[in-house]
């Protein structure tokens, strides 16, 4: 067994969890010369399975290649490194590559994570196939960017802010609020900045699609999936009608909707129903649609510019609210004259494809409250004011404005 303990940030880190010193020594040899998204791998060999999971802890991974039988594969042997893989589930995340001379019966632990690999005729090939797949989707490089990343942060929040602060610290360091203050701060890190510099490390620095920093990509809007079992203000749920799918936003306050525990211990909304708005599909709005049928038409083009831009063309402003489309979610344009109180334990039954993130939402409930809210009043006799002005006697201000 080599005995690799250092973590090395110029070459991805590979645990191998193998009790068979040939199927080791294979393994090392075979990508001793490799390189996977411009990096070598530097595997670190476990030969002991039961004591795997501790030493999995002490060692940070990019990925791990774990063998499934304790000693002969053979069928109803002890397949110790599934309760690896389990356990390892239960307490962080690491891609892992199942590496055993009988995947027979296995494929229920397959998943895009987590892949399946025998040691037959062609193995290696295969292994370094899955390993290219990994690194292909970026999994190894996400996890790392994210890990080094939160590593950093909380080594320059602690190191140089907390401890030279320390004093203004000291009152704080036994009660909650100061675990809320790192918490928050981490939070903070993960903002346009810190995701600009998370990209940059995973795809590189020239990112397709990267926007400058008063633009914002549509994956910024929402929170996916959404971050509570509970309906939320801001959740865009899906309502099944007949073959068509009725989208509708929810415009009503959070609070009511989360259960709170009554004088019996039981949760309790405050709400049996809560507004919502209707939304309909931007590709099937007039404007899109005469724009698409002349795309070179300038014209047309700035009319869905304006959609888009919540300033439709010949609408109140605030009625309407568009909403980009990403993932499975379609652009959206919920209209604020489009509203129907649905009953809470409808909606804790429709699906929710995503919840608006902050400050998205908080704009989204200000342009309801202003639509809802404007007050009509008669038009102003213009020319009755212009008379009155013109007729004025109050001396003109020096504006500066020439008279030639």
């Amino acid at each position: 067994m080599h005995e690799e303990t250092i973590v090395q940030d110029n070459a991805w880190n590979v645990l191998l969890v193998e009790d068979d010193e040939t199927i080791r020594q294979q393994v090392v040899d075979y990508f001793s010369q490799m390189s996977f998204d411009s990096r070598s791998l530097n595997i670190r060999e476990i030969d002991n399975l039961s004591i795997a999971l501790s030493q999995i802890r002490e060692r940070k991974a990019d990925l791990i290649i774990l063998d499934v039988y304790r000693g002969i594969a053979l069928q109803g042997g002890e397949q110790i490194g599934i309760q690896i893989l389990n356990r390892i589930k239960d307490s962080g995340f690491v891609p892992i590559i199942l590496y055993t001379a009988l995947p027979e019966g296995l494929e229920e632990y397959r998943s895009a994570f987590v892949r399946l690999v025998g040691k037959d005729v062609g193995g290696l090939e295969k292994l370094k196939e899955e390993i290219d797949n990994l690194f292909r989707l970026r999994i190894p490089q996400i996890n790392r960017a994210i890990i080094n990343h939160i590593d950093q942060t909380m080594r320059d929040y602690m190191w140089e802010f907390v401890q030279t602060n320390w004093d203004a610290f000291r009152a704080l360091i036994n009660k909650p609020e100061f675990l809320r203050l790192i918490i928050q701060h981490l939070a903070r890190t993960f903002a346009r900045e810190g995701i600009d510099n998370l990209t940059a490390e995973v795809y590189g620095t020239e990112v397709v699609g990267q926007t400058a920093e008063d633009i914002v990509h549509p994956a910024e809007y929402y929170i996916k999936p959404p971050i509570s079992s509970a309906p939320l203000f801001g959740d865009i749920r899906v309502r099944k009608s007949g073959e068509t799918n009725e989208y509708l936003v929810i415009l009503w306050p959070s609070c009511d909707m989360i259960p709170r525990k009554n004088q019996t211990g039981q949760g309790e909304e405050k709400t049996e129903f809560a507004l919502c708005a209707h939304a309909t599909q931007a590709g099937n709005a007039c404007e899109v649609a005469e724009w698409l049928s002349s795309t070179t038409s300038n014209s047309r083009q700035k009319k869905v510019e304006r959609l888009v831009s919540n300033n439709r063309e010949g609408m109140s402003r605030d009625r309407y609210h568009f909403l980009p489309g990403v993932w499975d979610i379609p652009s959206l344009v919920v209209d604020f004259q489009m509203l129907e109180h649905v009953a809470l334990k409808e909606i804790k039954n429709l699906s929710c494809l995503a919840t608006l993130a902050s400050p998205f939402a908080e704009a989204f409930g200000a342009r309801f409250r202003r639509y809802i809210g404007r007050i009509g009043t008669p038009d102003l006799d213009i020319k009755a004011v212009l008379e009155q002005l013109k007729n004025s006697a109050s001396p003109a201000p020096d504006c500066g404005i020439s008279t030639e």
